[in-house]
């Protein structure tokens, strides 16, 4: 068991407990392509050379005020908390809270950060008449850009950017209907390409190639997942050979392997080239894993639970378990910044 530092702070409403669990491992488990994938159910997957070990005290998420605090850029995460209509911050490293946005958040669920240190959030409610997804400046509290071409009849569900600055938005208009992948320029609520699914889209992600992935939920729930290669011009997509039971946030490595979560399966895949297996299983013990995002140096995975209500951070690509963060309604997205951006 690792070293256990439990700090007491007292804000302005209340006392929380922050306690930090260092050196505690979640287990990863390699597949085989050779035998049947058998997702983990809840901490009873471990790898033959890993010990399992508890997951750490989660530390307490602030309760929701009509407070706003200042959005930094450096060293703090992101967390979307929807059924609070809020975005909470917590500072990197000790996981304290920071704070929260709350102008122009409307029941959020991806958020982003992009190379110049812009917070993107979808509000997958209506906010001002529309669905959009919001962009706030290094250090703003306050929307300064706002995308919604569009996205009029589309619930935004996830946002990237590649490190052109090129904003992708993923959209749904329910389980059993179609979505979209949405591109526009930075600052620009022009939409430059929009590319339908036949299934809701869960998740969006760009690699160092430009290439673009979404991962789609189909009618009976299974999930896939769609490669655009060099970009949306065309919506030319081919869809990978490996298959999901669910589909949920998507991230992608600077060695352009897939980070996928999958809900039912109470899993967060990890897909190398050439796509055609999970590889393995970061992390475990998850009851609802709906997003996954990496830092910049690929060093640290965020795993939003919207079931736990929680987000786990671990170690990438080994799965080693940090701290848990704890006390959301229903958290739907959490991003590191500086964030990975190819």
């Amino acid at each position: 068991m690792g070293e256990v530092l439990e700090v007491m702070k007292q804000n302005r409403f209340a006392f929380t407990n922050v306690v930090l669990l260092i050196g505690a491992s979640f287990a990863l488990t390699n597949c085989s392509s050779q035998s049947p994938l058998a997702p983990p159910s809840g901490s009873s997957v471990i790898a033959a050379s890993d010990t399992q070990s508890a997951r750490g005290t989660p530390f307490r998420a602030p309760s929701a005020s009509p407070l706003l605090s200042r959005n930094t850029n450096t060293k703090t995460l992101y967390v979307t908390d929807n059924s609070s209509s809020n975005v909470q911050l917590f500072a990197n490293g000790t996981w304290s809270p920071k704070g929260m946005i709350s102008n122009g958040v409307s029941q959020p669920t991806g958020d982003w950060i992009d190379k110049q240190g812009n917070l993107y959030v979808a509000n997958e409610h209506q906010y001002n008449g529309a669905f959009n997804v919001q962009e706030y400046a290094p250090n703003g509290s306050s929307p300064e850009f706002t995308y919604s071409s569009g996205l009029e009849n589309s619930e935004p569900t996830a946002v990237a950017t590649d490190r052109s600055g090129h904003v992708f938005v993923a959209t749904t208009e329910g389980q059993n209907y179609p979505g979209s992948v949405v591109e526009y320029n930075q600052g620009q609520n022009t939409v430059l390409y929009s590319c339908e699914s036949s299934h809701a889209v869960e998740g969006v992600a760009v690699d160092k190639n430009n290439d673009v992935f979404i991962d789609t939920v189909g009618y009976s729930s299974e999930g896939s997942i769609l490669e655009y290669k060099g970009g949306l011009n065309g919506c030319h997509a081919s869809t990978l050979s490996v298959r999901l039971v669910s589909a949920g946030g998507i991230a992608v490595d600077a060695n352009s392997t897939l980070v996928v979560c999958d809900p039912r399966a109470q899993s967060v895949d990890v897909i190398p080239l050439p796509y055609s297996t999970v590889f393995k299983y970061l992390g475990s013990g998850y009851v609802n894993p709906v997003s996954v995002s990496l830092n910049q140096d690929n060093r640290k995975a965020f795993v939003a639970d919207e079931g736990a209500g929680t987000v786990d951070i671990l170690r990438y690509p080994g799965g080693k378990h940090i701290a848990t963060v704890s006390g959301f309604l229903n958290p739907l997205g959490a991003v590191d910044s500086p964030n990975a951006v190819y």
